[in-house]
């Protein structure tokens, strides 16, 4: 990945999807993994392990790519496409690993809201 003082708007939006997508993936991967009944301790160790360490990627993405992006820019926090494209993504990891669409929107909206929750906390404006 190049540097990112001299990538583009773009570039950067992009560099941080693709981590926020691998990111999101672990961690519904992981949900669904501790929702099971009969899980082992350990497993379960490493299922949160997995997830906690996903959510501080996709913290890192949104601050160090996604918001300095759209503040350059001068891009609004919501993007429909990119939320509608979160969902679908989120249903058919759900749906390859037994869970059912309901909990993967529930997902899905959850972690938007988290990440347009720091965006805020950076000074990316509604509207």
């Amino acid at each position: 990945m190049r540097n990112i003082e001299y990538m583009s708007i773009g570039e950067k939006l992009a560099a941080g999807r693709e981590m926020i997508r691998g990111a999101r993936f672990t961690q519904q991967i992981a949900e669904i993994k501790l929702s099971c009944t009969g899980i082992e301790e350990t497993e379960g160790k490493v299922w949160r392990k997995s997830w906690y360490y996903a959510a501080r990627e996709e913290v890192t993405a949104v601050k160090n790519f996604i918001a300095p992006a759209k503040l350059e820019g001068g891009l609004l926090l919501t993007n429909i496409g990119v939320e509608a494209e979160t969902v679908c993504q989120a249903i058919g990891t759900g749906t390859e690993f037994g869970q059912d669409s309901a909990g993967s929107v529930r997902f899905a909206l959850r972690r938007i809201a988290f990440t347009k929750k720091i965006q805020r906390r950076l000074g990316v404006i509604d509207k």
